[in-house]
């Protein structure tokens, strides 16, 4: 099965609802895309045109931003890394260090060392620094970490760069999984920026 782990909609800052990613993701053939909007946790239909709509949220710890998948609580923002994950875990989920070289977007850098996240998303596809992805892969290859990847598309045409094949949709299933990715092209990611600002 194919699962988009890192996906936004309108409910934060993407630019489409959930209804048009589920059916951009059955576009692509994914089975599963994780909804992680931007500290809110995803209330709706588990599955939608056919496409299993996951539970997730991107929460903005006070060191950067932190992806809880398949939680069963909302995740409250501006707390610290440690706690952060503690609270993941309480609510069932697991703790991915998102984009963490990526520090235009909020990631945790060097703190990915200090502290037990489950995985580490090595491969972004909206990575905006160059050698962000490689710096993360790195960093789970020497902590012997379990790398993910999600597109973080912002827009529906943008879903299915970057996935996970998994034999099952669990949090186990997405730490076995192979990830799979090709970065959303510059000019796309681009056109993002420019609808959200006149939207």
């Amino acid at each position: 099965m194919k699962v988009d782990t890192h996906v936004h909609t309108t409910r934060s800052d993407g630019l489409s609802t959930v209804e048009e990613v589920a059916k951009r993701a059955r576009h692509k053939g994914l089975d599963a895309v994780i909804i992680t909007d931007h500290d809110v946790l995803y209330e709706g239909p588990s599955e939608i045109y056919g496409v299993k709509i996951l539970r997730g949220e991107e929460v903005s710890s006070s060191a950067g931003h932190i992806l809880a998948l398949f939680v069963e609580e909302r995740i409250p923002p501006g707390l610290s890394v440690g706690e952060t994950i503690d609270r993941i875990h309480e609510a069932g989920g697991i703790a991915i260090a998102a984009h963490p070289f990526d520090k235009l977007r909020k990631g945790i850098g060097k703190l990915v060392y200090k502290f037990d996240f489950d995985g580490i998303e090595g491969y972004n596809g909206y990575e905006a620094l160059p050698r962000a992805n490689k710096k993360a892969i790195k960093a789970a290859k020497e902590l012997n970490k379990p790398i993910t990847a999600g597109t973080d598309a912002h827009y529906a045409p943008h879903v299915g760069y970057c996935y996970m094949i998994v034999e099952e949709l669990t949090p186990e299933g997405i730490l076995r999984g192979t990830p799979v990715c090709k970065k959303v092209p510059l000019i796309k990611r681009l056109k993002v920026y420019v609808k959200r600002k006149f939207r």
